[in-house]
């Protein structure tokens, strides 16, 4: 049985209505049915499962992710050096990773791949800049999709075109933890 009331075109929603409304949604006892077929609520078990229409539970896909812990200097320009890395299994991933990379000089020319630690490259991207002398912050991001026949570790890898850069693990203003830098992934199939 529902537990809100009808409410005609025209009428203001009462808060007592709107938190019925709440729990017809969110009740599996005594809500609606919201499966659109047989009758079930859907129950709601964390942010990130619920009950299909047959009651069996549905998780979210796998994924997996890593945060940069301390800053990565990179030492000589052009060089590539690992920042993070995941080990994937075989499937169809969606993996996305964004970088901040600092500069004491104010030249900046930082560079990101996703690779395998070997000759496969899934993806790079660039952001060059200057800054005007003065020490320096930007961020630098890519997505792809991957296509992983086996279990396979990936590589987020960085390079600058100034000696001594770095990739960050936090910001350099205002910063609230090491979560500036990150590499995640999502296995869609």
């Amino acid at each position: 049985m529902a537990n809100s009331s009808t409410v005609a075109a025209g009428d203001a929603m009462a808060a007592t209505q709107y938190n019925n409304l709440r729990k017809d949604v969110l009740d599996t006892s005594s809500g609606h049915a919201h499966t659109g077929s047989d009758s079930k609520a859907i129950a709601l078990l964390g942010s990130h499962q619920h009950t299909g229409s047959d009651g069996t539970v549905v998780a979210a896909p796998p994924s997996s992710s890593a945060v940069l812990a301390a800053d990565v200097t990179l030492t000589t320009a052009g060089t590539w050096y690992s920042v993070l890395t995941l080990t994937l299994a075989a499937g169809t991933w969606v993996v996305s990773a964004h970088a901040l990379f600092g500069s004491p000089n104010g030249y900046y020319l930082g560079y990101l791949r996703l690779d395998n630690s070997s000759a496969t490259y899934y993806a790079s991207t660039d952001q060059p800049g200057y800054a005007g002398g003065a020490a320096s912050y930007w961020s630098a991001s890519l997505e792809t999709v991957i296509v992983l026949a086996g279990s396979t570790t990936v590589r987020l890898a960085a390079t600058a075109g100034t000696n001594g850069d770095k990739v960050k693990a936090a910001l350099g203003v205002n910063g609230v933890g090491n979560n500036a830098t990150q590499l995640i992934a999502v296995k869609i199939a």
